[in-house]
C-alpha cells in the first residue's frame, strides 16, 4: 500500500503545507496497526512488526537515488502507531473491569 510512495523523490512529493509527508507517515502507519490488529491480535507482536516495517522503510530508502534516510520520518511511523495500541489497550483493560 505505501511502498509506491517510497519511490517519489521528496522534492516531487505531494505537498499541501511544509511537513506533509510526515502526516503521511502518521497516517499510513496508523490505518496498518488499525488494519493489521486482526490478522495478529497481540498487541506486542502487532508493535514489533510495526516497528521492523518502519525501520526497514526508512533503511530501505538510504538505496534508492532520489530517497534518504530521514529520523523524523521514522519518528512520524512509530506515532502513528500509538494511537490504536493506545486505543487496543484501554479496551481491554476496561473489558477485563
Amino acid at each position: 500500500m505505501w511502498f509506491p510512495l517510497h519511490l517519489l523523490p521528496k522534492n516531487q512529493s505531494i505537498s499541501f503545507y511544509p511537513h506533509t509527508d510526515k502526516l503521511i507517515h502518521f497516517v499510513l502507519f496508523f490505518f496498518w496497526s488499525f488494519f493489521n490488529i486482526d490478522l495478529l491480535r497481540n498487541l506486542k507482536l502487532l508493535l514489533s512488526i510495526g516497528l521492523i516495517v518502519a525501520v526497514a522503510s526508512e533503511i530501505g530508502q538510504i538505496f534508492i537515488p532520489f530517497r534518504s534516510f530521514d529520523i523524523f520520518d521514522l519518528v512520524f511511523d512509530i506515532l502513528g502507531l500509538m494511537p490504536f495500541l493506545i486505543y487496543m489497550s484501554l479496551r481491554k483493560l476496561s473489558l477485563k473491569n
